[in-house]
C-alpha cells in the first residue's frame, strides 16, 4: 500500500478510534488490527449471506431473519427475554424462538390476542419439542410480543400470505 493511502487509513481508523497509533503511513501490525477490526465489526453488523437456505420462506433464528428464496426480506424476533431469536433455548415453552424445522404456513386472519393479518404455523415432521400456538404476527408497544412467534411488520406478513408458497423453514 502506498504511504499516502495507508496515511488515510490510518487518520479514518484513527477517527472510529480503531487506531492509536502515528499516521505515519507505515503499514505494520497495528494498522492491520485496526483494519481487521473494522471488518469483524461490519461482519457482525451485516450476516453474510447463506447459500444453504431452501427455496421459498425461511427464517433464520440466530437472526430474526426473513428470507424468500435465499435473500433477506425484513428483520423481526421470535422468543422472549434471553430466549430471543436464541436458537439454543427453542425448546423452552414461552421463553425460545420457533424451533427449527418445516411450518405449514395458515391463511390471514385476525386474533383478539395478537392482532390483525396473523397466519398460524402448524409444524410438518416433528413435534416442535411439545410446543404449539405458533403464529407470525405483529409487535406491541414495548417490542415484547412474542413468546416463541414469528413478531414480523404488517406488511411483510402480507407479504407471506399473498404470495404462493405456505411453508416456512426454520435455520439455528
Amino acid at each position: 500500500m502506498r504511504a499516502p493511502d495507508a496515511r488515510a487509513l490510518q487518520a479514518t481508523l484513527g477517527s472510529l478510534g480503531l487506531y492509536s497509533g502515528d499516521l505515519d503511513g507505515v503499514w505494520g501490525p497495528l494498522s492491520q488490527a485496526a483494519f481487521d477490526a473494522l471488518v469483524e465489526g461490519f461482519r457482525r453488523c451485516r450476516p453474510a449471506p447463506r447459500l444453504n437456505r431452501s427455496m421459498g420462506w425461511s427464517w433464520d433464528q440466530s437472526e430474526g431473519a426473513l428470507y424468500f428464496d435465499g435473500r433477506w426480506v425484513a428483520r423481526g424476533y421470535s422468543g422472549r427475554g434471553e430466549g430471543r431469536n436464541n436458537p439454543a433455548m427453542e425448546a423452552v415453552r414461552g421463553v425460545g424462538p420457533i424451533p427449527a424445522g418445516r411450518w405449514r404456513i395458515g391463511p390471514p386472519r385476525t386474533s383478539t390476542r395478537t392482532g390483525p393479518h396473523i397466519m398460524d404455523l402448524t409444524p410438518i415432521g416433528h413435534d416442535a419439542h411439545g410446543r404449539s400456538a405458533f403464529q407470525i404476527h405483529g409487535d406491541n408497544a414495548t417490542g415484547d410480543a412474542s413468546s416463541g412467534c414469528i413478531v414480523l411488520p404488517r406488511a411483510y406478513r402480507e407479504r407471506i400470505s399473498g404470495g404462493a408458497f405456505s411453508v416456512l423453514e426454520v435455520t439455528p
